[in-house]
């Protein structure tokens, strides 16, 4: 369903969104800084921010070796490519695009709280491990170094 470039093509469009926007509010030409300060707001605002990058994070790390994810995704690849073969890849960069956006957004729109910004860094270290790969790991490649003889 989806293919590997098309896939690439989503997640460079993901961080190039994510970059824009960062530079765009660094020189000032979207608006920064407009979120006020209150306790329940800001309570809200770090809890939301650490949600969506500890949590976005670990299920876009961790869904290609969900069993069902991988069991779904190797089936379409050994049948050439069905409507799985792509689709979970698509799941893990959409949960990588809600976790950077919104830590990016929160980041410029609150200068009184210092989550987002940690969230940011956590969020942008994930899409180096988020690059769509051509085929998924296969079980029995997770075992030991050693090769076997």
């Amino acid at each position: 369903m989806y293919k590997i470039s098309t896939l690439r093509l989503f997640y460079s469009v993901i961080l190039l969104l994510a970059m824009i926007w960062i530079v765009l509010s660094e020189s000032e030409i979207l608006p920064v800084h407009y979120l006020h300060s209150s306790a329940a707001g800001d309570y809200c605002l770090s809890l939301l921010s650490a949600v969506t990058a500890l949590g976005g994070t670990y299920c876009c790390l961790r869904l290609p070796a969900l069993k069902s994810s991988r069991r779904q995704t190797q089936l379409a690849l050994g049948q050439g490519g069905g409507p799985y073969a792509g689709r979970w890849r698509l799941v893990q960069l959409v949960l990588l695009a809600v976790a950077l956006w919104t830590n990016a957004v929160l980041y410029y729109a609150t200068p009184y709280s210092p989550t987002p910004k940690y969230c940011l860094l956590i969020a942008f270290l994930t899409a180096v491990f988020c690059w769509p790969a051509p085929n998924a790991p296969l079980p029995h490649d997770a075992g030991s170094d050693t090769p076997q003889s």
